[in-house]
């Protein structure tokens, strides 16, 4: 996040506000999003989805797979960011 233009910074700040006030979680594949969960914290926690450059179906099946995984982080208030890859 160091390196984006101020704009870009207030842009990802405010959606981080957004979930944070509005109780969401948030899965991105930008690791901006991964920077903000591990440094200031939850919430809103981050599912991030790690050198992402395949197709929405394919976040999607992994999502799916995932899914007990994601609730059992949900569920951990100690938590704040949980990485996926592909395989």
């Amino acid at each position: 996040m160091s390196r984006m233009p101020a704009s870009s910074k207030a842009r990802i700040v405010r959606f981080w506000d957004f979930a944070k006030a509005g109780g969401f979680v948030i899965v991105s594949t930008d690791s901006d999003f991964y920077e903000l969960a591990t440094t200031i914290g939850p919430p809103p926690k981050v599912v991030w989805l790690r050198r992402w450059t395949h197709p929405t179906r394919d976040a999607e099946r992994v999502l799916r797979r995932e899914a007990i995984r994601i609730t059992e982080f949900l569920a951990d208030p100690e938590l704040g960011v949980l990485v996926l890859d592909r395989d």
